[in-house]
């Protein structure tokens, strides 16, 4: 006797996805684009569309459940009117997970991750982190801003590697591992620049699952204290806002 088991994938209509999107849209006050091509300020930027309705339904909630921490209005103050989402993105054909466009106002987001991590911690940690370099190019009028008193919180003598391209180029190093491998640092990726710097300690504030390294390393490392204390205020101003939910979920930080 022969046993057939058929399996099929899930499935969610084209209009349950499409009421998903436009609650979110409403909820954040952007465009969410799936369906359309969207060609960034460089042209450098290629995807393609993701026909799983599954993984798209479930990248819409992921989207729904992170992007909803923030206040009300902080997209627009972060200069961002389009997510843009697609499949196996690349930029000048190197694989990206996200891609900051913040002269034309988009922001591009790889439903599938990169290099193999699909996983939702990666893809949340991404969602915040490239915001952030939205929303610091909104605020300094520059996405690579010298920010005087960053810089001066870093040990006597150290200096950024340059840019966070070079993580592209060299395997060799465990850039994204949240390893701590200097003080004031919470991986490798935070030493090429400054931007890099900020914008990980912001994705590890707004990702739950990571937002506990933030504490254990602050427990013997003052430079990331004060670090954060920067990070917060920067946070408040940009959204004119004090109470909010990096506020209330790193209230252990001293004088917060």
């Amino acid at each position: 006797i022969l046993f057939f088991l058929f399996v099929s994938a899930e499935v969610f209509p084209a209009t349950s996805i499409d009421k998903t999107r436009a609650d979110l849209e409403i909820k954040l006050q952007v465009k969410i684009v799936y369906d359309s091509v969207c060609i960034d300020s460089w042209k450098g930027v290629t995807y393609t569309y993701c026909n799983d309705t599954a993984v798209l339904h479930q990248y819409l909630q992921l989207l729904q459940t992170e992007y909803s921490k923030y206040p009300d209005g902080f997209f627009a103050k972060a200069g961002v009117n389009y997510l843009v989402l697609g499949r196996d993105l690349k930029y000048a054909g190197v694989i990206r997970a996200a891609v900051p466009d913040p002269y034309k106002h988009f922001l591009f987001l790889a439903v599938n991750g990169a290099y193999g991590d699909s996983s939702n911690v990666y893809r949340t940690h991404v969602m915040h982190h490239e915001l952030n370099h939205c929303s610091e190019t909104l605020f300094w009028s520059s996405g690579y801003y010298e920010w005087k008193e960053w810089g001066a919180i870093n040990r006597v003598g150290f200096k950024y590697r340059g840019n966070g391209a070079q993580a592209y180029g060299n395997s060799h190093i465990n850039w994204y591992g949240i390893t701590h491998p200097l003080q004031g640092f919470v991986n490798y990726y935070s030493t090429s620049s400054q931007e890099e710097d900020r914008s990980e300690l912001v994705a590890l504030i707004m990702t739950d699952s990571e937002r506990h390294f933030l504490e254990e390393f602050s427990a013997t490392d003052v430079l990331i204290q004060k670090k954060l204390a920067l990070i917060v205020d920067y946070l408040n101003k940009q959204s004119g806002t004090s109470v909010n939910f990096w506020t209330e979920k790193i209230n252990w930080l001293p004088g917060k």
